[in-house]
C-alpha cells in the first residue's frame, strides 16, 4: 500500500497515515465478506466485522492498524475462507464458481509464497478438516467430495508454491529471508513454555481491566454453543469452527515445541488468537436464526454488545492512556538529530530500529537490519525486507554508522570508541564486514 503512495508523497507521517486508513477499510471490507459468505446476515456480518476496527487487544491495534505488520496475513485468510465459501455454494452459475475457484488457486500460490507460517497457521490446519471431514462423511458423499477435494487441491498449491519458492531462495534466484534453523525445546522445558504460550494467547486477546476476562468469556461460551449447535450448523461454519480449533492447537503445539531463542513472542498468538472472535459473531448468528424467541435476541443483543464494547474501550483505552516508552524516544529522536547535522545518510541498526531511524528522518537516513550472533558476539547482516545494495558496495556511501541498542550493547559487540552515545543508543563508525559477498 505504501510503495505507490511514495510515487506522489514524499512526508513519511502522511503515506503512513494514508496506509493505517486504507488498511482498516480493508481489514473491515474483507470482514465483512467473510461473515456474508458464512451467511452470518447481513446487521451480524456489519458489527461483527467492527471487531477487526475497534480491535480486541492493544496487541491488534499495533500490528493490524499501526505497524500494519500482519495486516497482509489477516486479510489473506479472511478472504481465502470467503472465497471458499461462495466457491463452494450450491445454487450458481458455472462462470462464477470458476471465478471463484480461481480467486482460491491464486490467493493459495501467493500464500504458500509467503512463507511457513502459512503453512503453519492455514494449510496445515485446512488439510486436518479435510481429513477429518473425509472420516467422517466418506470421501464420496455427493455434497462432501467436491468441498474436501477443494480444501485438498489448496494444501497442495501452497505448499507447492512453498517448496518452489524456497529452491529458488536456495538457489540466489530470489532474497532469502534471514531466519535460523529451528531448534526443540528441552523436555524438562516443555511445561515452562507451554506455560509461556497460553500467556502470549492472553496478551494477544486480551482488552484492559475485567472487559478483557468478559471477553475471553464470550469467545469460550461462543465456541462451547457452535460445538453443540455443530450439527445444525451450515458446512462452512462447521469447517470454520473446525479450522479455527485445528490452527490454534497446531500453533500451541509449535509454540511449545519450538524454541524461538528465548520468551514466546505474543505476536506469534496473534494470527490464530483472531480467528476465534469471529466465534461470537457466528454464535449470535446461530442464535438468531434458530427461532425468534425473545430470549434468543436477548441473549445475541447482550452478546454482541458485550463483545464490541469490552473490544473497542480496552484497546483504545489503552492506546489512549498509554505513554510508550519516553525515555527511548526521546534518545531515539536525539540520534536522528546528530545524524543529520553530522550529515549521515546511510549505516546499520538493530532490524526494530533500522526502519525508525528512516521514518523520524522522512527518509534523510536510511539504515540495514543487522543482529547479533549469540554465539560469537559479532555483527551479521540481516537482509529481512531491505534492498539488496544496503549490504553492497555503493559509491557514495563511504561515511556510515552503526547504532547499537541495549541488547547490542550487552552483547559487547567489538567496535571501538562511540561518536556518541546516549542513555539508550551509540553510535559507532560501522565496519566493513557487513557488507555481503
Amino acid at each position: 500500500i505504501m510503495a505507490p503512495l511514495f510515487l506522489f508523497i514524499s512526508d513519511m507521517a502522511l503515506v503512513h497515515t494514508l496506509a493505517v486508513a486504507v488498511t482498516t477499510a480493508l481489514l473491515y471490507g474483507a470482514g465483512l465478506l467473510f461473515l456474508r459468505s458464512l451467511r452470518a446476515g447481513r446487521t451480524v456480518s456489519l458489527l461483527g466485522a467492527l471487531l477487526l476496527v475497534a480491535p480486541v487487544s492493544i496487541l491488534s491495534f499495533e500490528y493490524y492498524q499501526s505497524a500494519l505488520y500482519y495486516s497482509f496475513f489477516l486479510l489473506a485468510l479472511l478472504l481465502m475462507w470467503a472465497f471458499m465459501a461462495r466457491a463452494l455454494r450450491r445454487h450458481m452459475t458455472v462462470r462464477r464458481r470458476w471465478t471463484w475457484l480461481l480467486l482460491c488457486g491464486a490467493l493459495a500460490l501467493v500464500m504458500g509464497m509467503c512463507g511457513i507460517r502459512y503453512l503453519e497457521i492455514f494449510f496445515l490446519p485446512l488439510g486436518g478438516v479435510a481429513a477429518l471431514n473425509i472420516l467422517r462423511d466418506g470421501p464420496f458423499k455427493p455434497d462432501s467430495w467436491r468441498r474436501q477435494t477443494l480444501y485438498l487441491v489448496l494444501c497442495t498449491l501452497g505448499l507447492a508454491s512453498y517448496l518452489v519458492t524456497a529452491l529458488a531462495q536456495r538457489a540466489g534466484l530470489l532474497p532469502r529471508g534471514a531466519l535460523s534453523a529451528p531448534t526443540f525445546t528441552q523436555p524438562g522445558q516443555l511445561l515452562q513454555k507451554f506455560q509461556e504460550t497460553l500467556t502470549s494467547y492472553w496478551v494477544a486477546g486480551h482488552s484492559v481491566g475485567p472487559g478483557g476476562a468478559l471477553l475471553w468469556m464470550a469467545i469460550l461460551a461462543s465456541a462451547l454453543w457452535l460445538c453443540l449447535r455443530y450439527k445444525a450448523l451450515c458446512r462452512a461454519c462447521q469447517d470454520y469452527l473446525l479450522f479455527t480449533l485445528l490452527a490454534n492447537v497446531v500453533n500451541i503445539l509449535v509454540l511449545t515445541a519450538v524454541d524461538f531463542g528465548g520468551i514466546v513472542q505474543y505476536r506469534y498468538a496473534l494470527l490464530p488468537c483472531t480467528l476465534l472472535w469471529f466465534l461470537p459473531p457466528l454464535a449470535i448468528a446461530d442464535l438468531l436464526r434458530a427461532d425468534g424467541s425473545a430470549w434468543r435476541r436477548c441473549s445475541a443483543g447482550g452478546l454482541a454488545a458485550a463483545v464490541l464494547l469490552c473490544s473497542a474501550f480496552g484497546a483504545y483505552y489503552n492506546v489512549l492512556h498509554m505513554v510508550t516508552q519516553p525515555q527511548i524516544a526521546n534518545d531515539r529522536a536525539a540520534v536522528v538529530h546528530y545524524l543529520e547535522t553530522e550529515g549521515y545518510t546511510f549505516g546499520y541498526a538493530d532490524y526494530w530500529d533500522a526502519n525508525v531511524l528512516t521514518y523520524l528522518s522522512n527518509g534523510a537516513v536510511e539504515a540495514a537490519p543487522v543482529a547479533v550472533d549469540p554465539a560469537t558476539g559479532t555483527l551479521l547482516p540481516f537482509p529481512l525486507g531491505c534492498p539488496k545494495d544496503y549490504f553492497q558496495s555503493v559509491p557514495g556511501r563511504e561515511k556510515k554508522f552503526l547504532l547499537l541498542g541495549p541488547e547490542e550493547q550487552a552483547a559487547a559487540v567489538p567496535c571501538g570508541a562511540p561518536l556518541y552515545e546516549n542513555q539508550t543508543f551509540s553510535v559507532y563508525e560501522a565496519p566493513s564486514a557487513l557488507l555481503l559477498p
